[in-house]
């Protein structure tokens, strides 16, 4: 576990370091998110802070890589460092020059076709529905498409949810740390996909005081993007490659609030007839906002929901399935409560 830690605390302390550093360049060069009105923000605020979750990543992985043995990478996570790299530079292109939408999907399902390329792939589903001793059930050809899709999904669900200040690091936060708990204390545990959560929580813990309410700066989508990626990636190549685990429930479980918020949001805009790419007020975040909550109060709302999904997905693993079905509905109750009951603005 020293390593874990050690790349943690290098991620965390390189993004501290970097962050005010990549502001500054922000603020020389104009690079900054102006105000509209579907933006919640209402100064010019610098963006790129991604590119400082990104320098605290990679810091974290190769020192643990380079300070032993049994926390070199392999090529699946060489495949995902790449990945994330091309990620990295479609996001910067975003938000300097605002790519069309079909130019960023592409680069996202490239980035997911380089991880997919060194190995990273579902291979098969845990289903707990299917007899005792055949849970397991194989993918076969379908599974390199259910690996990109999966990873392209991720992306732009933590894209999405980066709609207020804290909000998309918190949740990943939250939802790393998890996944490092599954990746440690499961059946068949795996210190490579822990090393790669940890060090994620600790770059987002790391970004969090300059980007809690109200915001020095924007991660922007070179840092959402980057996110979604690694979560995804990574539970494709720790969680979902154990038959052990109830691996269709438990990363799902463990990014909840992500996925949950993708879904109803595109489900409204199929429903009012317009485009589900088109951004709009329609996620939980602008929701809670609407029912009267303050920006730190929304924030902090989701993050609860998040850590009852995320208790979810550990009792899953557990099989405690009565356990994870009531923080499941705690967590869905919460939300629901927060956005139907109003509360005074503070």
């Amino acid at each position: 576990m020293f390593g874990h830690w050690l790349a943690a605390g290098v991620g965390l302390g390189v993004t501290l370091l970097t962050t005010p550093l990549v502001r500054r360049l922000a603020l020389h060069y104009g690079w900054v998110d102006q105000p509209n009105e579907r933006k919640v923000h209402t100064v010019p605020t610098p963006r790129l802070g991604g590119l400082a979750i990104y320098l605290g990543l990679l810091s974290g992985v190769l020192v643990a890589h380079w300070s032993g043995t049994s926390y070199r990478l392999t090529r699946p996570y060489g495949g995902i460092l790449l990945g994330a790299s091309l990620l990295v530079a479609v996001g910067i292109a975003d938000d300097l020059y605002d790519l069309w939408p079909s130019l960023k999907l592409l680069g996202q399902t490239l980035a997911a076709l380089v991880a997919l390329s060194f190995g990273v792939t579902i291979q098969g589903l845990a289903l707990p529905w299917r007899p005792a001793g055949q849970e397991w059930t194989p993918l076969g050809a379908w599974g390199p498409l259910v690996t990109v899709v999966w990873m392209v999904a991720l992306i732009n669900a933590v894209n999405w949810l980066d709609g207020l200040d804290g909000l998309a690091a918190g949740v990943a936060f939250i939802s790393a740390a998890t996944l490092t708990t599954i990746g440690l204390s499961s059946a068949k545990p795996d210190p490579a996909a822990a090393l790669f959560t940890i060090v994620l929580a600790g770059t987002a813990l790391g970004f969090l005081p300059y980007n809690f309410h109200p915001a020095k700066i924007f991660m922007g989508d070179t840092g959402a993007m980057l996110l979604g990626f690694l979560l995804a990636a990574v539970s494709v190549t720790g969680v979902m490659k154990s038959a052990t685990l109830v691996a269709i429930g438990v990363p799902v479980l463990a990014l909840g609030v992500p996925i949950f918020d993708t879904v109803q949001a595109i489900l409204g805009r199929l429903q009012r007839g317009q485009p589900i790419y088109r951004p709009d007020r329609s996620h939980v975040h602008h929701r809670l906002l609407s029912a009267g909550w303050s920006h730190r109060g929304a924030v902090l709302v989701i993050w609860a929901v998040s850590g009852l999904f995320c208790s979810a997905a550990l009792s899953l693993m557990g099989l405690e399935v009565a356990s994870a079905t009531i923080s499941v509905l705690v967590g869905l109750l919460l939300l629901l409560l927060c956005i139907r009951r109003p509360t005074s603005k503070g």
